[in-house]
């Protein structure tokens, strides 16, 4: 679980820093208050979309629940268990969360190794 706090530190932090609108890519965004999971909201002021985001936006964590049960999943996950063991596992996700975590994270990391590599 600690994992995944620091990752989720350490987002905000570049966030936070860059506040780049994750939709159109300018720069500048504002805060925007917190959403109900306390989590740091940003708006872009300007008329180039006027989107709010948040640090998840664009992530395959983005609009999931349970952030509590995210460290939990991503440790049966990179342990490389099946839906069925880490429903076993007993960490308090539904079958079908479990899936749909499992492809969400597997659509990002095949993303990540279709891009070329900068250099």
């Amino acid at each position: 679980m600690r994992v995944a706090e620091v990752a989720l530190a350490r987002r905000t932090e570049v966030t936070l820093a860059e506040r780049r609108c994750p939709h159109c890519g300018t720069a500048g965004a504002h805060l925007h208050g917190k959403d109900k999971n306390d989590q740091q909201r940003f708006r872009r002021c300007t008329t180039e979309c006027r989107r709010s985001f948040n640090i998840l936006t664009g992530t395959p964590l983005a609009r999931a629940r349970k952030p509590e049960k995210w460290g939990q999943y991503l440790s049966h996950m990179t342990d490389h268990r099946s839906v069925t063991k880490i429903v076993e596992a007993g960490i308090g996700v539904n079958r079908a969360t479990v899936w749909r975590w499992r492809h969400r994270f597997l659509k990002a990391a095949a993303q990540d190794n279709a891009r070329p590599s900068p250099g």
